[in-house]
């Protein structure tokens, strides 16, 4: 065990084989030698044994402290052990130093050992406020802390905090040249249509304002290796709600047989994926998903 440093300590007997947990951890597991408990009116000592001889008497003390002292009248399994350990060790600390305890950063779903646990770029000790009513800036029912868009205008905290706006006011928010750069990029995944499931690589590029144009690339893939491969130009504009709708321009590449189609879809909070659903008149289009391809950033 460390030295000046707490330690929790559970010893478990369960009738048949003795435990020994030391920070939630078997350390030592052996069967009891005899199955019966026996019973004596002997005082029980605790961190002191005294050794009694004919012409001795020794003393020891354990040189530490002991704190928050259970006993049970049961076995202890393995389960409660962790719970204990959870509750009672961490509870008291604060590894990441940033004044709030482990034990409360546990119940709030926080990383103990992070100062940021959402690496929004915002502090948990910040984002939390109260620490008894954490804050919940748009009431989606995740704290702060937690919440990837914490005013849920559609950008995120991260991307607020470069920008210089607040990410805490949903009428302050990025420009849109900055914040057409949070989506900008390349996106890979599939869609479905007449043809059946079809590779999709789709390359977002901001233009002035809010508006974005982007080239739609589709082709062969495993699942669905006989159909055509084409490209058109699409154009949409981003209004910072997490939507994106994108509608067809022009062909670059048109195979026989085949029409442009829209993209309606939604970004998630940290625009990482866009999806959403593909509707046009003629048609079995369905759906589409995309993940946004960072390889190259």
């Amino acid at each position: 065990m460390d030295i000046n440093k707490w330690t929790h300590v559970v010893y478990s007997d369960d009738g048949i084989y003795m435990y020994l947990y030391i920070n939630n951890e078997l350390v030592a597991k052996k069967k009891r030698i005899y199955q019966k408990y026996f019973s004596n009116d002997e005082p029980i000592n605790i961190g002191y044994e005294d050794l009694i001889g004919n012409d001795f008497t020794y003393n020891y003390y354990l040189n530490s402290k002991v704190d928050d002292l259970r006993i049970y009248n049961r076995a202890l399994n393995k389960a409660e052990i962790a719970e204990l350990y959870k509750k009672i060790v961490n509870y008291n600390f604060d590894s990441d130093y940033d004044g709030i305890l482990d034990g409360r950063e546990f119940e709030l779903g926080l990383n103990p050992d992070l100062k940021d646990s959402d690496a929004d770029g915002i502090l948990d000790n910040i984002e939390i406020g109260d620490i008894n009513n954490p804050l919940d800036t748009d009431g989606d029912e995740i704290i702060d802390a937690l919440d990837l868009d914490s005013d849920n205008d559609g950008f995120g905290d991260r991307d607020e905090v470069e920008a210089g706006t607040d990410p805490k006011d949903k009428n302050d928010y990025p420009d849109n040249e900055i914040s057409n750069k949070i989506f900008e990029g390349v996106w890979k995944g599939k869609y479905t249509c007449s043809q059946g499931l079809t590779g999709l690589t789709l390359t977002i590029k901001s233009l002035e304002a809010n508006k974005v144009e982007a080239l739609f690339y589709f082709y062969p893939i495993e699942e669905n290796p006989n159909i055509a491969s084409g490209k058109y130009l699409m154009t949409g504009e981003y209004n910072g709600d997490y939507k994106l709708d994108l509608i067809p321009n022009k062909w670059i590449d048109k195979p026989n047989n085949y029409v442009m189609v829209p993209l309606y879809g939604n970004f998630n909070s940290s625009f990482t994926s866009y999806n959403g659903r593909i509707s046009f008149s003629g048609t079995s289009c369905t759906t589409f998903s995309l993940y946004k391809d960072i390889s190259d950033e």
